[in-house]
């Protein structure tokens, strides 16, 4: 019973997601492909554990901080140039949750166009992506 429970809110949360303007595995493979902006906001011991490739890890809580960076240091932090207001930021995270609250705090840091990786870490997986570690 609980089992079924914790099914029924997983695809709860992502039909939410998916009304909230999210991205499924095939819009991420190609958003891989084309190198795009993945902002994993899982702890650094769960990106060290296997992430997605060219993701970059800035978990939740250092997220606003991070992004408040010049444009310099966030270069120098993290190998890559810090995001536009107007780019396109796939969040990611283990399930989706973390994911979404990321993409509120990037919203209201005045970042339009943010959506999230609904089911993230586990669908990737799940669905045979390539793993980087």
């Amino acid at each position: 019973m609980l089992a079924k429970s914790c099914v029924y809110y997983l695809l709860l949360l992502q039909k939410f997601l998916l009304i909230m303007g999210s991205v499924d595995f095939e819009a991420v493979s190609e958003a891989v492909q084309k190198g795009s902006r993945i902002i994993d906001v899982r702890s650094r011991d769960e990106f060290n554990s296997g992430h997605i490739p060219g993701s970059v890890n800035v978990p939740l809580a250092d997220l606003e901080a991070e992004f408040s960076l010049s444009d310099s240091d966030f270069q120098a932090k993290f190998g890559m140039a810090k995001p536009g207001k107007e780019a396109e930021i796939i969040s990611s995270c283990k399930m989706g949750g973390r994911a979404s609250r990321g993409k509120d705090t990037l919203m209201k840091m005045g970042y339009s166009n943010v959506l999230v990786y609904a089911g993230s870490w586990l669908d990737w997986e799940k669905n045979g992506g390539k793993i980087e570690k």
